[in-house]
């Protein structure tokens, strides 16, 4: 039989890893959303300006957060897009059956994508952001989409590699849509530090933050 003492124990750890968890959560969204923390970019800046903007970001150990501008890119996408109301759908279901190819094509058709390991758009996380009940179109409403969200102990170093990675090393890679329309839009990186990572107890907590953050933000690309 299981100590009752030891249940309590454990009980009450949960509690307070739980409150811990929600707290610093909600701190590294706030930090995310001040200017200091961040940088923008489009790609056709092309890669010598960019990595002068990429210098700005802190070289500790943390977490960082890839949001895009694709306001234009929905604007352009539907308005080609008159054809609503067909196959027994409703218009913002079209709406959204579009978007979906569209933004998947933007992000996965150029050639250098072939046989190259990236995160690819997660449905479920378009779901989210383009939810028909209730109505919810962040596409068309909010300026900044989340897009991709990571943990590294250099977050430059790692924030570079999303840019420009010519190994086989899992990244976003977007140094491959240079020559395309996403070349166009702005991009966004936040960062927030967080010190001596490199404990093992404090880097699972912050595994754990990355999902709480994750599970609020809902990054259109990733692994999960």
């Amino acid at each position: 039989m299981v100590d009752k003492n030891f249940n309590k124990l454990l009980e009450e750890f949960d509690s307070i890893l739980n409150s811990i968890n929600t707290e610093l959560s909600e701190k590294v969204i706030s930090e995310f959303k001040k200017s200091n923390n961040q940088i923008r970019f489009c790609l056709d800046d092309g890669l010598d300006e960019i990595q002068e903007k990429i210098n700005k970001v802190p070289s500790g150990s943390g977490l960082y957060l890839f949001e895009v501008n694709l306001q234009t890119f929905y604007k352009h996408e539907i308005d080609l897009y008159d054809d609503w109301g067909h196959n027994g759908k409703s218009i913002n279901q079209n709406k959204r059956d579009h978007f979906f190819e569209s933004i998947n094509r933007l992000w996965n058709e150029a050639i250098e994508r072939d046989g190259s390991s990236y995160p690819k758009i997660i449905k479920k996380r378009f779901l989210h952001h383009f939810c028909l009940r209730p109505l919810r179109n962040n596409f068309e409403r909010e300026e900044w989409i989340p897009f991709y969200l990571g943990i590294n102990k250099n977050i430059q170093g790692r924030v570079y590699q999303h840019v420009k990675c010519d190994s086989s090393t899992f990244s976003m890679k977007l140094s491959h849509l240079s020559e395309t329309v996403f070349s166009e839009y702005p991009i966004r990186v936040s960062t927030f530090v967080i010190p001596n990572i490199e404990s093992k107890r404090r880097y699972m907590l912050v595994k754990e933050i990355e999902s709480i953050v994750r599970e609020r933000l809902h990054p259109l690309v990733g692994k999960q």
